[in-house]
């Protein structure tokens, strides 16, 4: 558990969205945080680091530790003196290092399941490890018979190579020895992060979408957004928590999902944009030659819409109680990310998904 004492904690994946926020927020509350970094030098470490940080306007404060590594490899890739030094010291670990692109599925295999698998063979042999955090994802069940999905329930439905490969790197902590949780954010925004690159991760779709004019699935299909902070506030709650469960949901929740046509509805109100229409697949226009491979990328993400899925977080905040901190509604903050994202980058973006 975090306390008022400094801990030792050791951090995958904080180059990117959520390890690298959960990173500077855990630095800021005076733990010493080491960040396995993928990287051919310290320098170039530290380098990466500073990179990231400076993305969401921080300097990297001097209780940040690089650590040379990779998930995919064996031991992370650590050092004898780093391995050494962990093993003994650390406190906490927060897996957060991730494949996420929908169209690399062997990627993501060998990043987010032998990736899981690598890390959990490494921690069984760290002598004071308190808990281990594994950030997984709501997405490994898309069981839309379900109106709200809890974290027992069956894990069924819609998958495609990067929620495959988050279910095996989920079992790898089931079946290990470790004093572990798993949490499972819906889909994360990085509100308030002035930087264009991690807006248009998932955003460019909104744009792409208003391009068409026109999109195959229901206008009252539910989608679970929540923000990067309120993720890590979460996380940070559950790591001081003495946890009753292995699992939760970080998401909107029964009362703070989005509803598709209201959400696109207030952006045309406020951005003056073309109308869209939600059509069935039936009685869909399919677009013509020069919006097709726009289509082909949205094809990743409209299965997700069309389960139309909220995942409960009564758990969670039975969990933190008063500590549960409030989730901001997409309208809060969705103009001022969709800001930053230009058409140009948003069609470039969209060859990436």
């Amino acid at each position: 558990m975090l306390s008022d004492s400094q801990k030792v904690i050791f951090v995958t994946g904080g180059t990117g969205l959520i390890g690298g926020e959960l990173s500077i927020r855990l630095a800021s509350r005076g733990h010493n945080v080491y960040l396995l970094t993928r990287a051919y030098s310290q320098n170039h470490a530290k380098q990466r680091i500073a990179n990231r940080f400076h993305r969401s306007d921080v300097v990297v404060p001097e209780n940040v530790y690089p650590v040379c590594g990779d998930i995919c490899s064996p031991d992370l890739g650590l050092s004898i003196a780093d391995k050494a030094f962990l093993k003994e010291k650390c406190e906490l670990v927060v897996h957060a290092a991730g494949e996420t692109a929908f169209n690399k599925v062997d990627s993501c295999f060998s990043v987010n399941a032998k990736g899981a698998r690598n890390v959990r063979r490494v921690l069984e042999e760290w002598n004071n490890l308190q808990k281990t955090m594994y950030i997984s994802t709501s997405s490994v069940n898309c069981e839309s018979s379900c109106r709200f999905i809890e974290e027992n329930s069956v894990i069924n439905g819609y998958s495609n190579g990067y929620t495959r490969s988050k279910r095996k790197a989920e079992k790898e902590f089931v079946n290990s020895d470790l004093d572990f949780i798993i949490v499972r954010p819906s889909i994360v925004l990085a509100e308030g992060l002035q930087d264009r690159k991690f807006a248009r991760e998932i955003l460019w779709c909104i744009p792409i979408m208003f391009e068409l004019g026109e999109v195959p699935f229901c206008a009252d299909c539910r989608v679970d957004i929540v923000p990067v902070s309120y993720v890590v506030e979460c996380i940070i709650g559950l790591l001081n928590t003495n946890t009753k469960h292995r699992c939760y949901h970080i998401s909107s929740g029964e009362n703070g999902y989005a509803i598709c046509g209201d959400i696109y509805e207030f952006i045309q109100n406020h951005e003056h944009q073309r109308r869209i229409d939600f059509a069935s697949k039936s009685t869909w226009n399919k677009p013509k030659h020069r919006h097709r491979y726009l289509m082909k990328a949205l094809n990743y993400y409209i299965p997700f819409i069309e389960s139309d899925l909220v995942y409960s977080n009564k758990r969670l905040k039975s969990e933190l109680k008063d500590n549960t901190p409030k989730c901001p509604a997409l309208k809060e903050y969705v103009l001022d990310m969709l800001r930053l994202i230009k058409r140009e980058e948003a069609f470039s973006e969209s060859r990436l998904p």
